[in-house]
């Protein structure tokens, strides 16, 4: 049989060396097994903000009662499951002062009159609000001797 009839043989192996194939083909089997697959350490990148579920209702206080505590944990729902941050804040704290701590809010009577407080939840996404009325009624007084 003649020369040029022969097909021509590329063997891979023989000119690159059996290593060198070998440590391509296990980096292409890494690269393709990251393709499409789900990071579970990766954050949601567009959170949904929180919403507001239920609304507080309007408080009535006596200037001398002692603080009132509220679970803002239901009034808020965190779609994103990420956990929420709140803040709130007061129109008049000679009236009426509001903490947070972790998902209570406290409001401690000050003195008569009418406040504004607004309660807001807060996650990546955004966030969402709510806001009453406070009324502290100051106490009555000590009855008088005659």
């Amino acid at each position: 049989m003649a020369n040029y009839l022969r097909k021509p043989v590329c063997n891979a192996t023989a000119i690159l060396g059996r290593p060198y194939i070998l440590a391509l083909a296990f980096a292409l089997l890494i690269m393709l097994s990251a393709c499409n697959r789900d990071d579970p350490v990766s954050p949601d990148p567009d959170p949904d903000p929180p919403t507001v579920v239920s609304e507080i209702d309007n408080q009535e206080l006596k200037a001398d009662d002692e603080p009132a505590a509220f679970d803002i944990e239901a009034v808020f729902d965190d779609p994103s499951g990420e956990g929420l941050t709140y803040e709130a804040e007061v129109s008049d704290a000679d009236v009426v002062e509001a903490a947070i701590e972790g998902a209570t809010l406290t409001l401690t009577p000050v003195h008569g009159g009418e406040a504004f407080i607004t309660v807001t939840a807060e996650n990546e996404g955004g966030t969402a609000d709510t806001d009453f009325d406070v009324l502290v009624i100051l106490p009555d007084p000590p009855d008088q001797p005659d």
